[in-house]
């Protein structure tokens, strides 16, 4: 994935694949970063995953989750 379409977490990660963001949800995104990035107003993951990754399908499932463990359960059963 070129350095344009990763995804930039603002603690500094770098995701490159939805393999990664299901990592950094697990283990390394703190809440506050997580509530930055998804929270009333937006889901920039939902957003990245749509336009970027290109799966449609998964963004449109992850559209109304607002919690790390809700998007990584929805994440796993898309494998």
């Amino acid at each position: 994935m070129e350095q344009s379409q990763c995804f930039y977490v603002c603690d500094g990660q770098v995701l490159t694949s939805i393999g990664d963001l299901a990592g950094s949800l697990k283990h390394d995104m703190s809440d506050d970063a997580f509530k930055f990035h998804c929270n009333t107003d937006k889901n920039d993951f939902v957003n990245w995953i749509s336009d970027v990754v290109g799966d449609k399908k998964l963004s449109k499932s992850l559209a109304r989750i607002r919690t790390k463990k809700g998007m990584l359960n929805k994440i796993a059963k898309k494998k």
